[in-house]
Parts: C-alpha cells; structure tokens; sequence
C-alpha cells in the first residue's frame, strides 16, 4: 500500500515533533521552529511531502498554533531570555518548560528512540516482543491501523505469557499444580484472570511494584487486548487512530512493569530452588 500524501497527524503527534526540536534548540524563531519540524516529519518517512506546497502550508499553520499553545502554557516565552532580545519572533524554553520537553514519551514517529529506550530499560527484551513492536510502528506509521494494532497486541500478549510463566515457576509444588489445573489449556485472558486473582495477594509485593499495578498492568493490558480483538476480527469495526497512538505511547510504561515483576518472580523461583536443594 503506497504512503498516504496527506498523513493524519494528530495534534498530539505533532505536538510531540514541537517538543523534540524544543529539547534540542532551547532559544529559536517562530519560522526556523516551524520549518525545523517540517524536516523532521519528512525525515520520519510517514509521507509527509515537504516540497508540497498544500502539505508544508498546513503542516506550518498547525505548528504556529501549537506554538501559541505552548506559550499559554507556559512552556515557551516571547523573546530569547537573555535579558535583550525578549520579543517575538523570538522564542525561549521556560524553566517549567524544560521539564515538559525532558520528560516527552516515545512515540511511533521516531521508532529507532522509542526502540532503543526500551532495549536500554529492559535487559533482555523478548526478541519476540521486539519483532511485534516494529511492525506495529512500521504500519501505524503508514496507516494501516488494523495491522499495526494486532501487533501491539500480540507484544502485549506475549510479555504477559512471560509473566504468567514467571509466576507459575515461582510457586512451591502444591500451589502451583492448583495454578496449572486453572489455566491448563486456557485462553490468554483466563490466564491473565487468574493471575490478576493472586499476584496482587503475594506479601512480599510492596513498594514500586505494587503501585500502579491495576493501572499500568491491568488497565493497559485489557486496553490494547480489546483494539487488538476489534482489529482481527471481520466485524467492520474501524481503529480510531489517536486511540492507537495513545496505546503505542503508554506501552512502554505495561512492558516496564511487566518486567520488573518477571524479575522479582525470578528472584523469589531462585530462592525457592535454593530452598529445595538445602532441603534435599
């Protein structure tokens, strides 16, 4: 399927462009912000065409009014900040703003960073997930919506069969024969009931784990499930595209958490192994 030539950048989207120049370029003018953004968009490969005239003058407008946006909010001020130039065109990053730029998501318009943050976070990402997650950009990227959220679901399933068998293996020899004659032979959801049952029970679950679990486990997951059942089945059912997006950037936020409980279940399935061989 060829590139669209008129991408439906959301305002979001766009925002998020505004705020990568801003992180890079603290002090800059209302035209130079404007055409630095029409570059990086077009360097995105998202078929935006900057030598089109129609696209570019759209795409210009859209960023002056995010601009104006980030001004009113505080992020951005008239004038360069140095006591001299303090008018517009003129533009500079507050002290409140800096926060903002620093602490942008990922998102699936710069797939290479979105990427590499998570393979710098998660030591030893499932190649799986990895190989899911490119395909999920890649098409979200060039508007194939349906596509892209099957593969957002299926990283998101297979990070939680990682979990599922994490826990599993943690359980001592009576709980987990119980564990496995709930879910043998059961759907991914059912399993993920189960564990939602019993994880959040585990005394030894406390501080940054615990916290945000139904939020950034459950609520994600069942989240990017359900547009990925909307998606793979023939019903008609059309991906809302700022929906998608918003699932694309909370993602990392599920497979962070994801992780970090896999790496305390390891934690506590070594433990019990030691156990059992001081035991035997």
């Amino acid at each position: 399927m060829a590139q669209s030539t008129n991408p439906k950048l959301s305002y979001e989207a766009l925002r998020s462009f505004v705020l990568e120049v801003l992180a890079v370029q603290r002090n800059l003018q209302f035209g130079t912000a404007s055409s630095t953004v029409s570059d990086l968009v077009s360097a995105r490969d998202i078929g935006y065409d900057k030598t089109d005239s129609t696209q570019r003058t759209q795409l210009l407008e859209n960023v002056n009014e995010i601009l104006w946006d980030l001004i009113i909010e505080g992020v951005l001020r008239p004038g360069l900040g140095d006591g001299m130039n303090s008018d517009l065109p003129f533009l500079h990053v507050t002290e409140r703003g800096k926060t903002v730029v620093g602490g942008q998501p990922e998102t699936p318009y710069d797939p290479d960073r979105y990427l590499a943050r998570l393979q710098q976070d998660i030591l030893g990402l499932d190649d799986v997930i990895l190989v899911h997650l490119e395909e999920c950009l890649r098409t979200f990227r060039i508007d194939c919506l349906l596509s892209s959220a099957v593969m957002l679901g299926c990283a998101a399933e297979k990070a939680m069969e990682i979990l599922i068998n994490a826990y599993e293996r943690s359980l001592s020899d009576g709980p987990r024969k119980k564990f496995q004659n709930v879910t043998r032979r059961r759907m991914i959801k059912a399993k993920f009931d189960e564990l939602q049952k019993r994880l959040p029970g585990e005394p030894d679950l406390t501080g940054d784990l615990k916290e945000g679990l139904e939020t950034a486990l459950a609520g994600i997951f069942q989240l990017i499930r359900a547009q990925r059942n909307d998606a793979g089945h023939p019903t008609g059912t059309r991906i809302v595209r700022e929906h998608l997006y918003s699932s694309i950037v909370v993602f990392p936020n599920y497979l962070r958490k994801v992780y970090s409980l896999i790496e305390w279940l390891n934690t506590k399935d070594a433990a019990g192994s030691r156990l059992n061989e001081a035991a035997s």
